[in-house]
């Protein structure tokens, strides 16, 4: 075998260190005409002569038009660089003719000649040369997608050179100055040439690289050494002060090499190319030859090495041209035979499913390759196949086929598609919202759950970002737990009130790594926690309530001692003082006074729910029509009232306390409506309903109610405020125009009527208070009890107990002056110890409930125990809720509240022995 070496890399070797050495040589000439002192006369004669210049010139343009007759007038498949640098070197031969022409010395060329006028054609000419051999670095090695490129680059080209000849000889005066006689070169010329140098370095660079790297069509070691030179030219052409000294002459000089080379890399380069080729070709053409020999070797033994079925078809007769070793394996040796018989079962023709008609394009020509998978009919096994159409050795078209076994992976896909839609179907089963989402917060997955609570479809929702679909804004929220996953790669939860669903969720986030433990996405798992804050909120209510109700219990005891003396006390007063008025008048205002602290009091046990109502059926409706009446004069004109009692229907209630509800209710919603005015409106409608339903700590069962509404266009509240509208002493009032006890007390009358309150208000749009009271069926009451006056005593003896000693001192002195004896004990104990020793001593016993040692209903038990017919009167600061307890039962003749008036007191006891007597 006779193999051909391609000696291009030795050669283009050998011309590169040959011409490296020529240029360190050259640069080192430039050194010394620069630098060395030795040449003073040189550096100031006017050694480059006129003729010296139009020689150098004239070889430059040369050189120019040969490049660009050689580079241009050639095939059309010449490739773009060519193309390119040959319509360069067009412009660049005729600026320096038109620099030649002007050069100092020479006639006029239209305009006088002058140096500036020359350098200006001079440094045009010097930068497309740069920028031509940069591009002709840089641009591919292939001709251009449209040969009539070409003509547009020589006209573009034309039309350039045209611009700058205007330019240069009739608009000199737009020209930057560059050259100054006796002071030399302008900094202008001088950058010029220095930015000329930086584009031809770039170039040089890569024309080295391409004569060490590869092998170019052209001479790259010879445009590396013309690039050089060209440089170098540029470099003296800064030094020179005149246009006749060394400097010049030297920058033509080198100039002058540069070109050489240029015509070296480019036209006696064209001229050999056709030589090259033919030899190369034969070459080839010999390589060729028996690499295609080879090749066929290669060619059966790769095909029958293959674990795959390869086979060539006769396209139009279907007869099998070509089978592998695998297809004879398992299908047998069938070539001749047709492909639809030997490697198919149950054909009889043609395969339905046969490709023939996808392998060629509109003309008849192959169109490439076709991918499908198919499970043969034979082997019951799945193949990838890769059909194409091909030219066989004689010219007819056939059908070449590979086709992969691909049944275990084809499992494996089952497999996968099983193990995914159990995963999906799992994943959707889960109860709680479940996202995955990417590291900038994207959603890659949802389940069913979090789409049934926003209400929409997984693709409504994957793919944006998970606060844009549950909050409704741009930015990540503030408090988003992913952020420290990603940053600690932690477990972080966190609770989120989403304001769109009005619920709260408890957020868990963990994440996702990868192999190598980095942190690829998030988890998040939200679950919907509303009901449990609400029972949350429920509970706190409800002991908030609890403790208050019993620290108000403490405070109304010892509040109701202290009223009972002050009341008790001014009542004997104004007994013994009837014939003076003007003290009359001063201790009524004290009774007042006291009532109005009194009823404070029960104001607290009402909303605390530690006072016991007297309750009866009611028709409310004719109590808050009532209070509206009364409402209308003390409300300003400015608020229009407007009210709609539709229902009639009965319910078990305290008459003063509704009123009191409906007054506190009203009286709040005017107060937010003062200052622009309004509408207050009032309803009373009945309803029904179907389940249970909970707001602000309490809750009604199923059933039929009453709703009171009453609303107002005022102010309104935001979210916090509603939160503690009903918390004793909170107020959004200014100081000294509310206690902060008035929806307190409403919250507790309605709790205490087994019913419930809720409230509405957006800041701005007004508040609407509804209260909920359940309907009964029995008949309001219509009659009132007519109170009992109380009876002279007859010299009856009373067992006072009480541990308050101004309690004691009052009430022996009430019934000491109305004709009762009067034993006062201290405490329950004492009073057993002296009740045990004489049983009969004692008409009547009364007594305090709560007292240190033995408590008023310890004390009554062991009465009873040995006097069970002694009448007993219970006394207490505030109330057990016991009052309406039948006395047989108790032992408790009656229950009295204090502050306990002296007419109430005189009249229970004389009510408590007439009964004695009647037994």
């Amino acid at each position: 075998m006779t193999v051909v070496m391609d000696d291009r890399p030795k050669k283009t070797s050998f011309m590169l260190r040959r011409n490296e050495w020529l240029l360190l040589g050259l640069t080192g000439l430039f050194v010394l005409v620069w630098r060395m002192p030795m040449l003073p006369i040189l550096r100031g004669s006017d050694i480059m002569s006129l003729p010296m210049h139009i020689f150098a010139e004239t070889f430059a343009i040369v050189i120019s038009m040969m490049v660009c007759g050689v580079a241009y007038a050639s095939t059309e498949n010449r490739p773009a660089p060519v193309i390119l640098l040959g319509c360069a070197f067009l412009s660049i031969g005729l600026l320096d003719f038109a620099h030649l022409l002007s050069f100092e010395g020479m006639p006029d060329f239209i305009s006088p000649a002058d140096p500036g006028k020359g350098i200006n054609f001079w440094l045009a000419a010097r930068l497309i040369f740069a920028l031509a051999m940069l591009a002709f670095a840089l641009l591919p090695w292939k001709p251009f997608a449209k040969s009539r490129t070409r003509y547009w680059f020589l006209a573009g080209s034309l039309i350039l050179t045209a611009l700058i000849y205007r330019l240069g000889l009739y608009h000199q005066r737009i020209w930057p100055r560059t050259f100054i006689e006796g002071q030399g070169l302008t900094p202008f010329k001088i950058g010029a040439e220095y930015s000329i140098v930086v584009i031809m370095l770039a170039a040089a660079v890569l024309f080295y690289q391409k004569s060490r790297n590869s092998v170019t069509p052209y001479k790259a070691s010879s445009l590396f050494a013309a690039v050089v030179m060209t440089i170098l030219s540029e470099l003296t052409f800064t030094l020179y002060s005149e246009i006749t000294d060394i400097f010049n002459l030297v920058g033509h000089c080198y100039k002058i090499i540069a070109y050489i080379f240029i015509y070296h890399a480019i036209f006696v380069a064209s001229v050999q190319e056709p030589f090259q080729k033919l030899h190369r070709a034969k070459s080839a053409l010999e390589r060729s030859e028996e690499a295609l020999r080879e090749s066929n070797e290669r060619f059966r033994m790769i095909m029958d090495s293959l674990d795959a079925l390869v086979y060539v078809a006769d396209m139009k007769s279907y007869e099998l041209l070509f089978l592998n070793k695998y297809g004879k394996k398992h299908w047998g040796d069938v070539v001749g035979k047709k492909c639809w018989q030997a490697l198919q079962s149950g054909q009889s023709g043609p395969c339905p499913f046969c490709t023939n008609s996808r392998l060629l394009n509109g003309e008849g020509n192959p169109s490439g390759v076709y991918v499908w998978e198919f499970q043969n009919t034979v082997t019951k096994q799945w193949y990838d196949c890769r059909d194409q159409a091909i030219r066989w050795p004689d010219g007819r078209l056939a059908r070449m086929e590979i086709a992969t076994d691909i049944s275990l992976r084809k499992q494996a896909e089952q497999d996968v598609i099983k193990a995914k839609a159990e995963w999906e179907k799992t994943f959707d089963a889960i109860g709680e919202l479940v996202t995955i989402q990417d590291l900038r917060m994207g959603i890659m997955q949802v389940n069913q759950a979090a789409c049934r609570a926003l209400n929409t479809t997984k693709e409504n929702i994957i793919g944006k970002f998970c606060y844009e679909v549950f909050r409704g804004i741009p930015t990540p929220c503030d408090d988003c737990p992913e952020i420290k996953v990603i940053q600690d790669l932690k477990t972080h939860a966190a609770e989120i009130y989403h304001e769109n669903l009005g619920r709260t969720f408890s957020i868990s986030v963990s994440p996702i790594l990868d192999n190598e433990g980095r942190v690829k996405g998030t988890v998040h798992i939200a679950k919907d926690i509303t009901a449990q804050k609400q029972s949350e909120m429920r509970l706190q209510q409800s002991q908030k309530m609890e403790a208050i109700g019993t620290l108000a219990g403490g405070i109304a005891h010892d509040f109701n001692n202290i009223l009972t003396a002050i009341i008790g006390y001014t009542e004997l007063v104004k007994v013994q003082v009837l014939g003076d008025k003007s003290l009359q008048d001063d201790l009524n205002q004290v009774v007042k006074a006291a009532g109005r602290a009194s009823d404070l009091v029960q104001q607290i046990l009402t909303f605390s729910r530690q006072q016991q109502q007297e309750k009866q059926p009611l028709r409310i409706s004719l109590i808050i029509k009532e209070a509206l009446k009364l409402l209308r004069a003390a409300i300003p004109s400015t608020i229009d009232i407007r009210q709609e009692i539709i229902s009639q229907a009965v319910v078990m209630a305290d008459a003063t306390q509704i009123h009191q509800l409906i007054m506190n209710l009203c009286t709040n919603a005017y107060h937010a409506m003062l200052e622009n005015g309004g509408v207050l409106e009032v309803s009373l409608k009945e309803i029904i309903n179907d389940h249970e339903i909970f707001a602000n700590g309490t809750g009604v069962p199923p059933g039929c109610y009453v709703l009171l509404s009453v609303s107002d266009t005022g102010s309104g509240m935001d979210r916090e405020t509603l939160t503690k509208i009903f918390d004793p002493y909170f107020t959004t009032k200014e100081s000294g125009k509310g206690t902060g006890l008035g929806l307190a007390v409403v919250h507790g009358i309605v709790k205490s009527h087994n019913g419930m309150i809720t409230v509405r208000s957006e800041p701005g749009r007004g508040s609407t208070f509804t209260v909920y009271l359940p309907v009964i069926e029995r008949e309001a009451a219509t009659e009132v009890p007519v109170a009992i006056p109380p009876r002279a005593g007859a010299n009856e003896r009373v067992m006072v107990v009480d541990d308050e000693m101004a309690i004691r001192n009052l009430l022996s002195q009430i019934l000491l002056r109305a004709g009762y004896r009067v034993d006062a004990f201290a405490g329950g104990i004492e009073a057993w110890q002296a009740l045990s020793r004489t049983p009969d001593a004692w008409d009547i016993l009364v007594t305090d409930q709560t007292m240190p040692g033995m408590t008023g209903d310890q004390l009554v038990a062991k009465v009873k125990t040995i006097r069970p017919d002694l009448p007993v009167i219970l006394c207490s600061g505030y109330s057990t809720g016991r009052s309406s307890e039948p006395a047989g039962k108790t032992g408790v003749f009656a229950y009295l509240q204090k502050p306990i008036g002296r007419n109430l007191l005189l009249t229970q006891i004389a009510k408590a022995l007439e009964k004695r007597h009647e037994k």
